[in-house]
């Protein structure tokens, strides 16, 4: 069946679109006559025999039917890119299905071509935290020589040095302490990962500088910021940003939460804030549940980052945090701690983080025993209809539960609610304009209150249905994705890789499957050569039982798996495609889950990028493929997917809390 499968392709060209697994859907096998027709009714799934990894290049061979389209034999099964590869394995590895160190290896060495040293640097820090790097000191000692061009520049012209040769030694301590510098910014070291250590002298000052950063700032500056700002504040913002200020300034305790929807202007009351307190050389600390909301905040931190939060509920006793450290005096000297979007974490995460206050600052502070998060003013914001937490498969009842609402904590709160629309003030709208934002806002408003009376019955208690008014529908009569894409995406053959208007423009759907569909669609109609990228799919480690288990679930289903948080096993890409990362890389160089992008070069296993939202908007990046792991109770493994943590973002869902 194999060998006729080669000669089907050689005969028929429409056979050449189908890899061995797919044929039996568009051929039959004749058993008699031993070849393959094509089917004149209904189809068939096909399967190839289990192989375990131990034959190797069978297992490999096998592998590649699974990808491979219109080969015409053995030898052009091994053919990737126009290349013919010398065994099954190697086109295995160049198609990017097999993990090991050289993908790292040859990521970085892909990078080298267009990428600068500080880039390089972040790739490896990148590859560290999240690939899985068998040996980080091998790869650091093949590459580190490349991520250090602009600290040798800076050594010639400083020290105006003649034979650099002599100064080896200092210039890979020089890297050290930046590489050091961007893992102590995610909350890890050069330590965690067996990489070489700097000296003692390089440490001290790196501690000290972690310790200033957040005094670290032009108070001149922030001082005419400030006195912009508050002067634009409405009556009831500079309600709370007295209360706020005074309970600073009286150095009393003080929970406090701003309740408010989008459009509000909470984040320009933060910033207000904040302003104030730094140009006064106290420290505030500006968090935010998200990475996206992180990025709005200046200086600001993910919550789980800053504090060292578990990220698992059931693990949340403590904090991280432990005496004596810098973290820890850090906390200590903090005036205010800002945390934006908190209805969306569990209640356990605040809890957590009042039990670990109470521990680290309780020889500072001997008096405020008695005071949640051991007298440390609080203010919390965020709007419980936007986003609240998510419980697995839970009920209403298990997410309320889940809710700071439902916290220990809640009662000390001092509630403000800001109710005033900012949008609705924004200069140069006429009296139309200025009537449709205001009903646009009240209608969303009504639907998050639940004041909506229902138009369609449901015998669903949980649900509610709404009427959606006639001049927000898109009417059509043919093909509905296309009317709504050629309505939101005008003219975007000529359009395709303008990034002011695909960063204007997204659709919104509420469901993956529509999202898949749009994307889908949109990539195929603009202009361009595509590039498919395959993850490498496998079983953890960790995993109970993991034999039984690879002989089980083979590799081709892990492929077809489709998870929440993991990145689809195959990504196809063209220069020009907007993406969203879904995973929190590097949040000082805006890579959030949730930041934007627009690709700009393709290559094998490394992806240039420009980000076209947050704060480093223009920045260009790169982006490597990374593992990630998820574990579902509906199946009993945890799964690894090796794989650009992106995703198309044409089309967008939104989250159905």
């Amino acid at each position: 069946m194999l060998t006729q499968w080669f000669q089907t392709n050689v005969q028929d060209p429409n056979a050449r679109e189908l890899s061995y697994v797919e044929f039996p859907t568009k051929y039959v096998w004749k058993n008699d006559e031993k070849q393959w027709s094509r089917r004149k009714r209904g189809r068939s799934l096909g399967r190839v025999a289990y192989v375990h990894p131990t034959p190797g290049e069978l297992y490999h061979l096998r592998l590649l039917l699974n990808y491979q389209e219109g080969s015409f034999g053995f030898d052009h099964l091994r053919i990737v890119d126009g290349i013919l590869q010398p065994t099954f394995r190697a086109a295995c590895t160049s198609l990017g299905l097999l993990g090991d160190d050289r993908e790292w290896n040859n990521a970085t060495l892909e990078a080298v071509v267009t990428a600068s040293s500080s880039q390089l640097r972040q790739l490896f820090v990148t590859l560290v935290l999240f690939c899985d790097v068998a040996d980080p000191s091998t790869l650091f000692q093949k590459h580190w020589k490349t991520m250090c061009d602009d600290i040798l520049k800076n050594m010639i012209n400083v020290f105006d040095l003649q034979d650099v040769s002599k100064y080896q030694d200092e210039l890979r301590n020089s890297l050290l302490y930046k590489l050091e510098k961007l893992f102590v910014a995610a909350s890890s070291s050069l330590s965690k990962h067996h990489l070489p250590q700097l000296n003692n002298l390089m440490m001290d000052r790196l501690a000290s500088k972690s310790l200033r950063e957040e005094l670290d700032y032009d108070v001149d500056k922030l001082k005419h910021k400030h006195l912009l700002l508050i002067n634009q504040l409405n009556r009831e913002k500079k309600y709370v940003y007295q209360s706020v200020i005074e309970t600073i300034h009286n150095n009393r305790s003080g929970l406090f939460f701003v309740h408010g929807h989008g459009g509000i202007g909470k984040i320009f009351l933060w910033i207000t804030m904040i302003a104030k307190i730094r140009f006064q050389n106290q420290i505030v600390l500006a968090v935010a549940s998200s990475g996206i909301a992180s990025l709005l905040l200046p200086g600001g931190r993910m919550a789980h980052s800053r504090f060292k939060i578990p990220i698992n509920i059931t693990d949340c006793l403590v904090c991280e945090i432990k005496k004596g450290t810098h973290l820890a005096k850090l906390i200590t000297e903090v005036v205010l701690i800002l945390w934006d979007e908190a209805p969306m974490n569990h209640k356990q995460y605040f809890e957590t983080l009042d039990r670990s206050l109470r521990d680290v600052i309780k020889r500072s502070k001997p008096s405020f025993d008695h005071l949640t998060f051991w007298g440390k003013p609080i203010l919390f914001g965020g709007d419980f209809k936007q986003i609240i937490p998510v419980v697995p498969n839970g009920s209403v009842v298990d997410v309320v539960e889940a809710s700071l609402t439902s916290s220990y904590l809640w009662p000390y709160l001092t509630i403000f609610f800001l109710k005033q629309n900012m949008r609705l003030s924004k200069t140069g709208l006429d009296k139309r304009e200025r009537q449709e934002l205001a009903n646009f806002g009240k209608w969303i408003l009504d639907i998050g209150n639940g004041t909506i009376a229902r138009s369609l019955s449901s015998t669903d208690e949980e649900s509610c249905w709404v009427q959606i008014p006639k001049q927000l529908l898109i009417r059509f009569e043919e093909d509905p994705i296309k009317v709504m894409v050629s309505s939101v995406y005008t003219n975007s053959k000529t359009n395709f890789r303008d990034v002011p208007y695909l960063k204007e423009k997204v659709v919104v759907t509420p469901c993956n499957d529509i999202a898949t569909e749009i994307n889908d669609f949109l990539l195929g109609i603009v202009p361009g050569e595509s590039c498919t990228y395959l993850s490498f799919d496998s079983v953890s480690s960790s995993t109970e039982n993991l034999e039984n288990l690879d002989v089980l679930y083979p590799m081709k289903f892990l492929n077809q798996l489709d998870l929440p948080g993991l990145p689809h096993h195959k990504l196809v890409l063209k220069v020009g495609t907007p993406m969203m990362l879904i995973k929190n890389l590097n949040q000082r160089a805006g890579l959030c889950n949730g930041t934007r992008l627009v690709v700009m070069q393709l290559n094998d296993r490394i992806i240039q990028a420009k980000i076209i939202t947050g704060s480093n908007i223009g920045e260009r990046v790169y982006i490597s493929r990374i593992i990630t792991e998820s574990s579902q109770n509906k199946f009993p493994f945890t799964l690894r997917r090796q794989q650009f943590s992106l995703k198309i973002c044409y089309a967008m869902t939104i989250n159905k809390s």
